[in-house]
């Protein structure tokens, strides 16, 4: 089985439109084709994402998806955290 960490544009794309490579991804997540690893961090990203109003996905599909991607995760917890900043440009 394949393991993967989905970016939430993946996610967001997915729950957008139902043809193309994230629908597929989303599928073989919640199939249990692809072991999805994800961290609270993560989570919390994609739910904050999906709930942003100009992106008008249906809060029934949006927490569905959701509550799937929640139940078949594999959670974990980074053993180190990097900040990143932005360069100030001059």
């Amino acid at each position: 089985m394949l393991k993967a960490v989905y970016d939430t544009n993946v996610v967001v794309s997915g729950l957008i439109s139902d043809r193309g490579i994230p629908a597929l991804l989303l599928e073989l997540a919640f199939n249990k084709r692809v072991a999805l690893f994800l961290s609270p961090e993560i989570f919390d990203e994609y739910e904050r994402v999906v709930r942003r109003p100009k992106l008008q996905i249906p809060k029934i599909q949006r927490e569905s998806v959701l509550k799937k991607l929640r139940s078949l995760a594999h959670w974990v917890e980074p053993r180190q955290r990097e900040s990143l900043s932005r360069k100030t440009r001059n």
